[in-house]
């Protein structure tokens, strides 16, 4: 499963990638809106082309403020991607295995 991680902190997201990537899912990692939107809108625009990342869920970490997190949320309600609330790496994988 592809999953787009939200966070804000380096540290944090080099383990929380590398926790995913153990638990057999495919992350990318983002720190800021701009580099979240921009990963969900290209998904979105090349879904009908050659490649497609195909985000099952965008998972936002819990540091991620409460304004910036409603707009990642709408931005991957446009595409349905789930969009998750997320609290350390083993929330993460707990959310992301009962996606299935």
């Amino acid at each position: 499963m592809n999953v787009l991680i939200v966070g804000r902190h380096q540290t944090m997201m080099d383990a929380v990638l590398i926790v995913a990537a153990n638990a057999g899912f495919t992350a990318t990692g983002v720190l800021t809106d701009d580099d979240a939107i921009r990963e969900l809108l290209d998904e979105l625009l090349t879904r009908d082309g050659f490649e497609t990342r195909n985000y099952a869920a965008v998972a936002i970490g819990g540091g991620v403020e409460p304004a910036s997190r409603q707009v990642i949320k709408s931005t991957a309600a446009g595409n349905e991607t789930a969009a998750l609330d997320v609290f350390g790496p083993d929330d993460l994988i707990n959310k992301l295995n009962q996606l299935g």
